[in-house]
C-alpha cells in the first residue's frame, strides 16, 4: 500500500457486535497512531457498500477486508504489519 494506511470500520445502531468494534477500534488507533482509523456508520445515507460488504461490524484496509465480524486485536496489528509490506 502507498501512502498513510486507513483502517475502515463498519458499524451499525442495530449490530449486537459493534460496540465491541469500536473499542478494538479505539484501542487499535492508540496503539499505532501512526495508522488512521475511520469508524463508518453503513446506516448513513450516503454510505455506499464496498467490494466484499456482508455486514456489520466488517474491517477493510483500502478495498481489502481484513475481518467479517470483531478481529483479535493480533489480527489487525498482522494485517496492517502485512499492508506495509
Amino acid at each position: 500500500m502507498t501512502g498513510r494506511i486507513r483502517l475502515e470500520v463498519l458499524v451499525s445502531v442495530s449490530c449486537a457486535g459493534c460496540a465491541q468494534a469500536l473499542a478494538l477500534a479505539h484501542r487499535f488507533g492508540q496503539e499505532r497512531p501512526d495508522v488512521g482509523v475511520d469508524v463508518i456508520d453503513v446506516d448513513h445515507s450516503s454510505w455506499r457498500p464496498k467490494p466484499g460488504f456482508a455486514g456489520t461490524p466488517m474491517f477493510y484496509l483500502g478495498d481489502t477486508v481484513v475481518s467479517y465480524g470483531n478481529p483479535t486485536l493480533a489480527q489487525l496489528h498482522a494485517a496492517v504489519t502485512e499492508a506495509e509490506l
